[in-house]
């Protein structure tokens, strides 16, 4: 088996201890080849999301010098770089997407400078895109209610129990192992993001539910998946969004994505007097900054039903 340590020493013998290539001789290499080592590196050293968008963004690269016919390292400078963002643009990205591609650009390049590749990151010269400040979107109590309400399959039931009273997001969800889960204590062991583990207690509705779905819907042995599709696979990202956007059309409630099942676990917590330091632990949040969005959500909910009250309008106090 390959350590980290070990695809990590052959990813730099292949450039950085090759101290015998000369300039020109790299700037020849091609900037799929330069792509392909980079992404070597950061299979190791990052996040399974993080790869996934920096593959995305890189491909996507490559996509427009392979619309002109290039494929050498020299062409990624800052032209490419704009007429990157520009294609971006055109494509009609959401608004935290360009934060995160210039970041994969940025270091794309501070690697190829590393290596040696090139003598300057051709994205330096860009100003810095600050990542959007963009508050959590909780359902609304009626809409929490209609989907609480819905009459679901035994899956479709787990899956929402376990997002509404979890808080987990949807990766770890779906990597979920019967193994992972025991019912004295009732707890759930995952591995959310940043690939850390994480201890979660399940309410107690949530424990008899998910008891339940595991004696008669699965074959009890630890290391299958919790959450299997009839092939015996198990769920992906893509499937749930589907399954709960099936529920949002029956619901009437838009855009019910996994996530936002998250945004409202978080709020209903502090809404019901939970202290921010608890939050964050349930949340598995790195950063307190990342948590305390959600009290942002509470306060402009609070305003907002403040102002709503019959005497609360103008002219009539």
């Amino acid at each position: 088996m390959t350590t980290p340590a070990g695809a990590l020493a052959r990813v730099g013998e292949t450039i950085a201890a090759r101290p015998d290539l000369t300039r020109a001789q790299r700037w020849r290499m091609k900037l799929s080849k330069a792509v392909e080592l980079f992404m070597q590196e950061v299979r190791v050293t990052r996040a399974k999301l993080t790869v996934a968008g920096y593959e995305s963004d890189l491909t996507r690269l490559l996509a427009i010098c392979a619309a002109q016919q290039a494929n050498s390292v020299f062409q990624f400078t800052p032209d490419l770089v704009r007429r990157f963002f520009l294609t971006e643009s055109e494509r009609g990205n959401r608004m935290s997407t360009p934060h995160r591609k210039m970041a994969t650009l940025s270091e794309f390049g501070k690697w190829g400078v590393r290596q040696r590749i090139w003598s300057e990151n051709p994205v330096a010269s860009f100003p810095k895109i600050k990542r959007p400040k963009l508050l959590p979107r909780p359902f609304g109590r009626d809409e929490a209610q209609r989907l609480l309400a819905l009459d679901l399959p035994p899956l479709d039931r787990v899956v929402r129990a376990l997002l509404f009273g979890t808080g987990l997001r949807v990766s770890p969800l779906c990597t979920l192992k019967i193994g992972d889960v025991t019912f004295d204590p009732p707890v759930i062991r995952a591995v959310v993001k940043g690939d850390k583990p994480q201890v979660i207690p399940m309410p107690p509705a949530v424990k008899e539910l998910v008891y339940a779905y595991v004696l008669a819907h699965t074959d009890l042995k630890g290391h299958s998946w919790l959450l299997t599709q009839r092939s015996g696979r198990p769920y992906n990202r893509r499937l749930l969004a589907q399954m709960t956007h099936r529920w949002g059309t029956v619901a009437r409630v838009p855009d019910c994505t996994p996530h936002r099942f998250r945004h409202t676990f978080a709020t209903a917590m502090l809404e019901e007097g939970t202290g921010l330091r608890l939050v964050q632990a349930a949340l598995g949040h790195e950063d307190i900054k990342s948590t305390t969005l959600y009290t942002e959500v509470t306060q402009v909910a609070l305003t907002a039903a403040m102002q709503r009250l019959p005497w609360a309008q103008s002219g009539q106090l």
